[in-house]
């Protein structure tokens, strides 16, 4: 029997037995916050998906009775106070029958992908679910994810080890003339459209 109105696949034989993958995540009901928090920014950063609270890695359903109301509701607050932007996704409470037989509940994240930014924690970290596992990018495979979803664009960045200098003054003159812009220096003609930045050097004396 489906479990979800959102997600008609969510029974609760799949919700014990299915493998943990790129697109499927079980948590037990004592995660941190922002271990939760990281688990949402990864899946929103790849191909969306399914987190599931209240259940063990080995598909227990312990639900949420041992930990309390207050840590139900600070996971769903969890998107609000720890990720920046905000993703795409939904909640949803699940009731169930626990391991002891008792009247209990999971919670369901629903998480849609973001397809032109990127979800950050509130440490200005960024997670991306790779598999089975939510990875922390380094400074490198941050700047790739920017290229990816278009939230940078290399195009428009300085390469700070050049000059113009290093300009084809031959391509430089068709481009002035294209433009119209014979009668400009080529200073005036690169500031004006944004392809030269002037770079102040401070000299101690």
């Amino acid at each position: 029997m489906t479990l979800s109105k959102i997600n008609s696949i969510i029974t609760e034989d799949y919700l014990k037995n299915t493998k943990e993958n790129l697109y499927f995540e079980r948590k037990r009901a004592k995660v941190s916050i922002q271990d939760l928090a990281n688990e949402i920014a990864s899946f929103s950063n790849a191909n969306g998906g399914v987190i599931a609270v209240g259940i063990t890695d080995d598909g227990k359903i312990e639900g949420f009775n041992n930990y309390g109301i207050n840590k139900l509701n600070d996971f769903q607050k969890v998107v609000t106070n720890y990720l920046s932007p905000t993703p795409n996704y939904k909640t949803e409470l699940i009731e169930v029958d626990n391991i002891k037989n008792e009247k209990d509940n999971i919670l369901l994240f629903h998480i849609e992908p973001a397809l032109n930014f990127i979800v950050r924690n509130n440490k200005d970290e960024v997670y991306l679910r790779q598999g089975d596992s939510s990875i922390k990018l380094n400074a490198e495979q941050v700047r790739s994810l920017e290229y990816e979803k278009r939230e940078r664009n290399f195009e428009s960045e300085v390469l700070k080890m050049s000059s113009i200098d290093d300009i084809d003054l031959e391509v430089m003159e068709i481009y002035k003339d294209k433009i119209g812009a014979t009668n400009l220096s080529n200073e005036q003609v690169l500031k004006a459209r944004g392809f030269l930045s002037i770079r102040k050097v401070s000299t101690i004396l």
